[in-house]
């Protein structure tokens, strides 16, 4: 080779393992990119009912370490007890059935910091479940629950022999026995976990019921390995519910990696070896939605994590009809 082949080699080359570069490229998956959200569908919501958080840039899956907290001005209410799909442009969450009237904002959260800003917008409705709210008037209402006159006029103070007889009510308990952890989310030391389990239904009046249950406390963590069995014996008692809709059961909870003050009141502490990135990683916990036919029943029922850290768990039901 000689001084002037020299050059030409060399850019040869680079062209080579440039073309080689883009052949055996991956395309990756979307990934979160801490978007701000630009508002709610529905914008007017009961409590316990369902909202699309609509945005860009959540990512294709919920990364292990957010999650969708609910709050007014600067003050963060608590997690959103279920997260039901994350993609791209869209979270959907169901709202606390225990949220009161007003106007909220829903944000996504890294850890325990906020990830972007998001409208004050998301109206909670205070009057749901009464008549107005299912546009019957005083006299369609009174029409349904006394005996008829010749002609369709109701009879006042008749007895009420039209009431359509109600769905069969169920006193539902909830045992959370045990956990088996899957990637503890820690990789110095064995993860300082605190979980939330919750159990929701439908009330004779059509309102959604959602009871939730702390392991092993609000304010403290303990200590979980990868792959454990851990015993949980945590009961939910959800009071009445209807037997004709289906019951939910999840759980979730984070992996401290500090010791600070989580959304919602709780408390992370106990972590022995702070982690280097300092966030407290969102746990994947199950979310089981058990038709009455078989949660009326009672059992034993298993739920998996959706992914990532997290965990799987075993719920005993025992539904006694009232």
């Amino acid at each position: 080779m000689n001084d002037h082949q020299a050059p030409r080699c060399i850019s040869s080359l680079v062209l080579t393992c440039l073309t080689l570069s883009l052949l055996f490229a991956v395309v990756p998956e979307r990934a979160f990119a801490a978007r701000d959200v630009t508002g709610y569908r529905p914008a007017r919501v009961c409590p316990g009912g369902a909202v699309a958080v609509i945005g860009s840039g959540f990512g294709d899956s919920q990364p292990r370490d957010t999650t969708v907290m609910v709050g007014q001005g600067s003050v963060a209410r608590g997690p959103v007890p279920h997260v039901t799909r994350w993609i791209d442009t869209e979270v959907d969450v169901v709202l606390p059935s225990a949220i009161r009237a007003g106007t909220y904002w829903l944000k996504i959260y890294r850890g325990a910091t906020p990830a972007g800003r998001a409208p004050e917008s998301l109206v909670v409705r205070a009057d749901c479940g009464s008549p107005a709210a299912v546009g019957l008037s005083p006299a369609a209402r009174d029409s349904l629950t006394h005996p008829l006159r010749p002609g369709g006029a109701a009879v006042p103070g008749a007895a009420r022999s039209l009431t359509p007889p109600g769905p069969a009510m169920y006193a539902v308990r909830v045992n959370i026995p045990r956990v088996l952890a899957g990637d503890d989310c820690d990789s110095v030391s064995p993860g300082d976990w605190m979980l939330t389990f919750r159990a929701g239904g439908v009330a004779a009046g059509g309102e959604a019921v959602t009871r939730e249950e702390f392991w092993p406390s609000r304010i403290e963590s303990r200590d979980v390995d990868t792959g454990a069995t851990v015993r949980i014996d945590r009961s939910i008692d959800l009071g009445e519910i209807r037997g004709d809709r289906p019951l939910v059961l999840s759980g979730g909870g984070y992996d401290c990696d500090s010791d600070t003050w989580l959304p919602g009141g709780l408390q992370c502490s106990g972590e022995e070896f702070p982690e280097v990135s300092g966030t407290d990683d969102a746990l994947a916990g199950p979310r089981l939605e058990i038709a009455p036919a078989e949660w009326t029943r009672g059992g034993t029922f298993h739920g998996r994590p959706g992914g990532g850290c997290g965990f799987s768990a075993w719920f005993e039901v025992t539904a006694t009809r009232r």
